[in-house]
């Protein structure tokens, strides 16, 4: 996170943060793999501000998938862990299909804990 333009915002990849009052609520980056794919890295909300109102997780998903349209990228993944059922059920929601972790792009930064993988072809 202290690297943000170096390793989040190189090609097509960015990164977008919500403040309120000065505190960060949100954050949620895409970063550029290659190949018109994008990996959805560091999707984050505050406790007090999930679920549909007032919907600041929808607000970054869509600016995300909006960006990456706006650049081209054809397909965004993502790995998350077995435990999180609320967000799978978020992301299905949004469109996005489970893959097996084999048909990954060699590119796909694998986080240890992630063993359920997600995505959506834009």
């Amino acid at each position: 996170m202290k690297n943000i333009k170096d390793f989040y915002q190189i090609g097509r990849g960015n990164f977008w943060v919500v403040l309120d009052q000065g505190r960060v609520r949100g954050t949620i980056s895409l970063l550029d793999l290659g190949h018109q794919q994008g990996a959805l890295r560091k999707m984050f909300v505050d406790q007090d501000f999930r679920g549909d109102t007032p919907g600041i997780a929808g607000l970054l998903l869509e600016t995300l998938l909006n960006w990456a349209r706006l650049q081209a990228i054809q397909e965004v993944l993502l790995g998350t862990t077995p435990k999180l059922f609320a967000a799978h059920r978020f992301y299905e929601k949004k469109g996005f299909a489970e893959i097996a972790k084999d048909l990954l792009p060699s590119a796909f930064p694998v986080m240890k804990v992630d063993t359920r993988f997600y995505h959506i072809r834009l």
